[in-house]
């Protein structure tokens, strides 16, 4: 198997950092270059609850008062954008890399956001007196890229501040999976190890060490087609991703019972996946092994034997601080939430494949549920009031649209999304108009905070210009924004864009803005990101 140059080379972007030494503090983090700027909506406070109510736990609740830590918060996106869409939230973020912090503050600062904290300090800090007990605390990906004395130190943060009935979330590097993939890291690790670098310059000689193995077909990547294809998507994900995923001291993929078992100590239990759909077995796995999985009465065994049998590399996990046993009448602890589109959208499909099964959406169920759903101003309980046939007959076809991601729990009721002509709009909220301003030219999308979904929302390069565009005009005016904007942007931008550069002209913005106008404004008038300025 043999793949060109250009397939695994970093973009320009990502190799535009200048080179500096010290890549590891005393512990082994990364210290020395920033993360990618992303969002990861699975950490979003209403999706965690959604999950544990699901599996029959008495969850947090995300309707009032709360507070939310995100462990190894990154340069903030997730935090900060959570932070807006949630104000009645108190969040913290904690990351060790002092630019991580930086980035995040100058964004809750410049957006005025008084509800969250952002910390440069490591887990192992003793902070009692400034933090307090959390109802949520995340953790994306750092658990598998520390060592066994750090994974020690996060479980002991999770003991003294999480609070009783509170959930954890931790996503991390799964075993059996990465099993014939970990070598990656190793040969990595080997080239370039104890010669002084950078963490750039360790990724850049290691990914063409890595290279030089796989196009001269050494046995390795003969034998393991699929570390050739990581290879490929860890590259793929720019040089920022690739150091802090390949670039750390420690790499320990983990099995689901270790981790399990590790919180288990601090009297945490197993409450689900945060991949809706994998929540139930129907739809993860195969029929002849699922008498296997249930031979066990115990969750947590019978969640080990799933990971083992799927062959997972990463797992999103949620743990809740419970001794209460989970009750099988879910119906009624998901009622409170509201049901929407998912991504604000107009169009439902009546089929849809999750996982193992192929679901088609019809029938008088469905023919009751999918225009309640589509108005985004129903909640669970009032959909279900008004289903035919028995109960729970009702709440499986509810949670078949939801894990088929055509609905989505939201944290309140969704905006009429009118679009009349003539009319001007704004961007409603400031943390959303600084990260369209600041990293919408820098990375070619962006994520922007909606107070309906309670979550965050990506946006590709043309949306995004679109929706600043509109920021305190008409459509007309908009138009003529859009124009003058994507004229100034210089050549090396359009190119890393990946924007033709052949020149825009009225005619060609007028169109892109009219489809803009038919798939995106309603929706985003819908999700709160936009809103009209009254006359």
């Amino acid at each position: 198997m043999t793949d060109s140059s250009k397939d695994m080379t970093p973009d320009s972007e990502s190799l535009a950092h200048p080179d500096v030494t010290a890549s590891l503090d005393a512990a082994g983090y990364i210290t020395d270059a920033v993360y990618t700027w992303n969002f990861f909506n699975y950490q979003a406070p209403i999706h965690l609850s959604y999950i544990a109510r699901l599996n029959g736990h008495s969850a947090p609740s995300t309707d009032e008062a709360f507070t939310y830590c995100d462990l190894g918060s990154g340069n903030g996106v997730t935090v900060n954008l959570l932070a807006d869409a949630l104000p009645h939230g108190q969040f913290w973020g904690i990351d060790i890399n002092p630019d991580h912090t930086r980035n995040a503050r100058a964004f809750s600062d410049a957006a005025g956001l008084s509800n969250v904290t952002h910390l440069n300090q490591s887990f192992e800090t003793r902070s009692e007196n400034e933090l307090p007990q959390f109802d949520f605390i995340t953790l994306h990906g750092v658990y598998s890229w520390v060592s066994p004395e750090i994974q020690a130190q996060i479980v002991a943060f999770v003991d003294r501040h999480l609070k009783p009935g509170g959930l954890l979330y931790l996503s991390y590097n799964a075993l059996p999976g990465w099993a014939p993939i970990t070598p990656l890291w190793a040969m990595m690790r080997d080239a370039t190890l104890g010669e002084g670098l950078s963490s750039i310059e360790r990724a850049r000689k290691g990914i063409a060490y890595l290279r030089f193995l796989h196009d001269q077909k050494a046995t390795y990547f003969e034998k393991n087609p699929a570390a050739g294809e990581h290879l490929k998507r860890l590259v793929k994900g720019g040089l920022d991703y690739f150091i802090h995923e390949m670039c750390h001291d420690w790499f320990t993929p983990c099995y689901f019972d270790d981790v399990a078992n590790a919180f288990r100590t601090s009297g945490l239990v197993y409450a689900g996946t945060a991949a809706i759909h994998r929540n139930r077995d129907r739809n993860i796995i195969p029929g002849r092994f699922r008498k296997y999985v249930a031979e066990s009465n115990d969750r947590q065994a019978q969640e080990s034997r799933r990971s083992l049998l799927r062959n997972e590399m990463f797992r999103r996990d949620i743990y809740i601080r419970s001794q209460t046993p989970p009750s099988s009448a879910i119906g009624s602890g998901l009622d409170h939430f509201m049901l929407g589109p998912h991504r604000g959208q107009s169009d439902i499909k009546t089929d849809a494949k999750i996982g193992e099964r192929k679901l088609s959406f019809t029938g008088p169920v469905f023919d009751t549920i999918i225009p309640l759903a589509q108005t985004g101003t129903n909640s669970i309980g009032d959909i279900r009031t008004q289903l035919p046939g028995p109960d729970d007959v009702a709440i499986e076809a509810v949670q078949d649209l939801i894990a088929s991601r055509q609905f989505i729990p939201m944290a309140k009721a969704s905006h009429a999304g009118d679009t009349p002509q003539g009319v001007r709009y704004r961007i409603a909220s400031e943390i959303n108009r600084l990260y369209l301003t600041r990293r919408l030219p820098q990375d070619g999308k962006c994520y922007l905070a909606s107070p309906v979904t309670g979550s965050g929302f990506r946006v590709n390069f043309q949306t995004g210009m679109m929706i600043l565009s509109l920021d305190g005009r008409t459509e007309d005016e908009a138009k003529t924004w859009a124009l003058d904007y994507v004229q100034s942007l210089s050549s090396d931008t359009l190119e890393r864009l990946k924007i033709r550069t052949n020149e825009p002209d009225a005619e060609k913005v007028s169109r892109a803005f009219g489809n803009f106008r038919e798939r995106y404004l309603h929706r985003l008038i819908r999700l709160g990101i936009l809103e009209l300025i009254e006359s």
